[in-house]
């Protein structure tokens, strides 16, 4: 169970978060178009999501860690209802002006809440989406409280940050690149994914990142290369994971759909 002091580190932080985003805009209509048809599913892990989630239409979905909203509301405008949950007041508030902005506030709620501590027993979701909250929190407590918000049947859809190979962990620790860490993170390893297996039936599981993860050794001023980078470098990895599943162990980013049992 997280201590009280792990909670307090991770409050400071995602304050600091919610200070130096600068002002909330409403989201472009470019991005919401691109959610909206999810062409580039095979090689972008968030257009992977948005596709992954129409085949299963749910009426009420929970962002859980839904952060500053821009999720949540990226998915009130396709047309779903969404209410989202933040242990952090100031990204909450944040998240409520997003949805005014992108005209959703009739089909998002957002609701400060601690992913260890809150009573979940009044709620009950179609699908939950969780985008790199379990690498913060104690995966196995988290786990039990996800299954406890959906309906029997409903899906689950978990994005992580995962490092199942010593050898890229280490080389991700010290390529001099910015890294965006939260006092309490860490990636995901072979343990945190079966624990996340005993709870869900998997439907689907894909992995991402293998060597788009180069594209940020590109300086971020050069923002066409970036694009392109990663554009092609997605395809790349697209058909390498494709061809040799096993490859994915070495990939960053893992996207697991999966069931709660009926019973």
């Amino acid at each position: 169970m997280a201590s009280k002091q792990d909670v307090s580190k991770e409050l400071e932080f995602q304050a600091h978060v919610a200070e130096s985003a600068g002002e909330v805009r409403a989201t472009p209509e470019s991005t919401l178009r691109r959610y909206r048809e999810h062409k580039r599913w095979r090689t972008s892990n968030k257009e992977f999501i948005f596709h992954a989630i129409a085949k299963y239409p749910p009426k009420h979905i929970c962002d859980f860690g839904c952060g500053a909203g821009e999720t949540s509301t990226e998915l009130a405008v396709v047309g779903y209802r969404v209410t989202g949950f933040d242990v952090s007041p100031e990204l909450i508030e944040m998240a409520r002006q997003r949805a005014r902005l992108d005209k959703v506030e009739d089909r998002t709620e957002f609701i400060v809440a601690d992913a260890h501590t809150s009573d979940w027993s009044k709620y009950s979701f179609d699908l939950v989406l969780v985008q790199g909250v379990l690498h913060h929190v104690d995966v196995k407590q988290c786990l039990e409280t996800l299954h406890s918000l959906l309906k029997p049947g409903g899906i689950a859809v978990i994005q992580e940050p995962v490092a199942f190979s010593r050898v890229l962990q280490w080389f991700r620790d010290r390529v001099p690149v910015p890294k965006d860490i939260s006092p309490n993170e860490r990636q995901l390893n072979q343990e945190d994914m079966r624990l996340i297996e005993s709870r869900f039936e998997v439907i689907e599981k894909r992995h991402f990142h293998f060597f788009t993860r180069l594209g940020r050794l590109v300086p971020s001023r050069w923002e066409g290369m970036v694009m392109l980078a990663h554009h092609v470098l997605g395809w790349i990895d697209y058909l390498l994971l494709t061809v040799v599943p096993p490859l994915g162990r070495f990939a960053g980013i893992i996207v697991l759909v999966g069931r709660k049992p009926e019973k």
